[in-house]
């Protein structure tokens, strides 16, 4: 994880405002080259977008913004498409262009007992 982009992360978490390159955070959203990647909505849950741009940049960013929230969801580019990866190797094709809302993960047991997963994990909003 390149430094700017855990220094960023960690401000986005705390509530704090920081600003690197070409990196923008403050107690809401996280702005890179001015297009909003990451941001708390009106609900409280946490959005975030490739805004068009799938790059390196954008991927890495995004992942350290995941990691520092408690996700084990990855975002990784195959063949020139867009992936989340899971903990467990599941692998969901993403749009670039689309957003998508971190949400814990909430799973049925065989023995219909509902249980918690406190990992945010990505679907889309």
């Amino acid at each position: 994880m390149r430094k700017i982009s855990k220094s960023i992360a960690n401000a986005f978490k705390n509530g704090e405002r920081r600003s690197i390159s070409n990196t923008v955070t403050d107690n809401n959203e996280v702005l890179l080259h001015g297009n909003r990647i990451m941001w708390k909505n009106d609900s409280g849950d946490i959005c975030l977008s490739m805004c068009g741009w799938d790059t390196p940049t954008t991927r890495e960013r995004l992942n350290a913004l995941l990691y520092v929230l408690g996700s084990e969801d990855s975002l990784v580019q195959r063949d020139g498409e867009q992936w989340v990866i899971g903990d467990t190797g599941i692998r969901r094709l993403i749009d670039p262009n689309e957003v998508y809302t971190l949400r814990p993960n909430f799973y049925i047991e065989d023995d219909g007992k509902a249980v918690f997963d406190e990992h945010l994990r990505v679907w889309t909003g």
